[in-house]
């Protein structure tokens, strides 16, 4: 006596050894080692020898590109302009925020056509009301932060989106600090 399986359950498990199958693979020979860069050689000809190949270094986290003046397309002005970050239930700008605020306002004073959305952020804690207040808060300090450096008013816009637009959808401190953040979007 054959053994009967639904017939959902049958489609299932071929369709599960199918994509299986199909799954693409890498071949065995493609090495999984990061990126070498090539040093050249002070030897004559500027030949290599294995033992100037030094691997790329990875970075620890995303890194923004450098000042630059002209060039506004939409992605480079969004890696020019740096987020910062809050502690708990505060709208205080920290030292290290200062540096980005300032290295963000040198970018926009050499963009003087770009225009910026300012939007504050927070962690999922406290209520809705509160957290709109909050990001309001944190996105007016920095928004006063960049005016007091030099920036025209006319250049901002001020938007807090509470705890709607997190970063990290975890439940952990570290998740949160994420969240607790002011953001600057170019509108142009």
């Amino acid at each position: 006596m054959a053994i009967r399986f639904p017939r959902f359950l049958t489609i299932a498990l071929a369709g599960t050894l199918i994509l299986g199958a199909c799954k693409k693979r890498p071949p065995e020979s493609q090495s999984t080692q990061p990126p070498v860069v090539v040093q050249p050689s002070d030897e004559e000809g500027g030949s290599f020898s294995s033992e100037e190949f030094v691997p790329a270094p990875i970075p620890e986290e995303p890194v923004s590109s450098d000042i630059y003046r002209g060039n506004t397309r939409a992605d480079d002005l969004a890696t020019s302009l740096d987020r910062i970050h809050f502690e708990y239930d505060r709208s205080t700008i920290t030292p290290e925020s200062r540096e980005k605020l300032e290295k963000n306002a040198a970018f926009l004073r050499l963009n003087p056509g770009v225009r910026v959305e300012i939007t504050g952020h927070c962690d999922e804690r406290g209520s809705t009301n509160y957290n709109i207040a909050l990001g309001e808060r944190r996105a007016q300090a920095a928004h006063r932060y960049l005016l007091g450096l030099g920036l025209d008013r006319s250049r901002f816009r001020v938007v807090s989106f509470g705890e709607d637009r997190p970063l990290s959808y975890g439940h952990t401190e570290y998740d949160y600090a994420l969240n607790r953040r002011v953001e600057f979007r170019p509108l142009n």
